[in-house]
């Protein structure tokens, strides 16, 4: 019995170790919204095609170092507004010093203040070559801090699954981040922020009404300026109590059968090893088409997500399935 045992718990542990060592770096809120951004590279865009595709979020860049603007930023600003996607700005950040960073920020504010703008304003900084962990923060800083003064408005920051973890500390955790990681089902962890609000999976996507490549975006409701409120719920009528029934007369007790003889306990058997599975709702799907599709149940959908009103799912949103 005891080898028998010992052999359980050695498959237990085997088990159970990669799940508690393996780390998912999660969203930090529930529901996804689909997503992409563009710029420039997507030259003329059919907005409202992009719209009927599912995408309800753009980031759209505006603008680059110290003076130059993206040539499809005024149409794009316009044309995704007027589809209806919720929009919102990036400055690609090209400074070397912490004061050529809050001229960035000024140059960016200008351009984008007075735009419909519903997403957080966000920090594109990639070129670093040749700067310090140090510096990079200093610059980084000052563009955020620019930028959250003039606008009143806490901006997001953009950065590689790589980048958030070699070139920041948990400081800067209090920007939302946006983070990029192709190829995976959840982007790394980083050891400094606690959940992403951005994950940019993909950059040769392909979405309706833009030719050619385009990067695909999953966002949470904070990188939105105002966070949405849920919407109420009916009331439901109270019902009628149920009318009081006769109290039935007691019955005689039964004789006493004699104890049945203790059966001996199974042997444990393994634990499965079974994760839950990432499935992106696609436009169309219910929670009762999905689980016919993977051969489950609505309730087990149900307890394997935390949704607020499983009869409302949205295009983009991640839904867990049974592994």
């Amino acid at each position: 019995m005891k080898k028998r045992l010992s052999l359980f718990m050695i498959l237990v542990l085997l088990c159970v170790a990669p799940a508690a060592s393996a780390q998912v770096f999660s969203p930090d809120a529930l529901p996804l919204y689909s997503g992409i951004d563009v710029s420039a590279w997507q030259r003329a865009i059919d907005y409202q095609k992009v719209a009927d595709s599912g995408v309800s979020m753009v980031y759209i860049r505006s603008s680059l170092g110290a003076d130059s603007v993206d040539e499809y930023f005024e149409r794009n600003a316009r044309g995704f507004s007027e589809a209806g996607v919720l929009v919102g700005y990036y400055h690609y950040l090209t400074a070397r010093t912490p004061e050529a960073a809050r001229h960035q920020a000024r140059f960016f504010v200008n351009l984008i203040k007075d735009k419909p703008m519903d997403l957080r304003p966000v920090m594109d900084f990639e070129r670093v070559s040749g700067l310090s962990r140090l510096e990079i923060q200093a610059i980084s800083r000052a563009f955020l801090e620019e930028v959250e003064s003039r606008l009143n408005i806490r901006p997001a920051l953009y950065a590689s699954a790589s980048g958030a973890r070699t070139r920041y500390d948990a400081s800067f955790a209090i920007y939302p981040l946006w983070v990029a990681n192709y190829g995976v089902q959840h982007p790394e962890p980083n050891g400094h922020w606690a959940a992403w609000s951005g994950f940019q999976y993909e950059d040769i996507g392909r979405v309706d009404g833009i030719e050619g490549h385009v990067d695909l975006d999953h966002f949470t409701a904070t990188m939105m300026i105002e966070t949405p409120q849920p919407e109420p719920t009916a009331t439901l009528r109270p019902t009628a109590s149920p009318e009081p029934t006769a109290t039935p007369r007691p019955t005689a007790s039964p004789e006493p059968t004699a104890s049945p003889e203790p059966t001996a306990s199974p042997e444990p058997s393994a634990v499965p090893c079974a994760r839950p599975q990432a499935y992106i709702v696609q436009k169309g799907d219910s929670l009762y088409r999905i689980a016919r599709r993977f051969h489950t149940t609505v309730e087990e959908l149900k307890r394997l997500n935390p949704l607020e009103d499983p009869n409302r799912i949205y295009t983009g949103q991640v839904i867990y399935l049974p592994g």
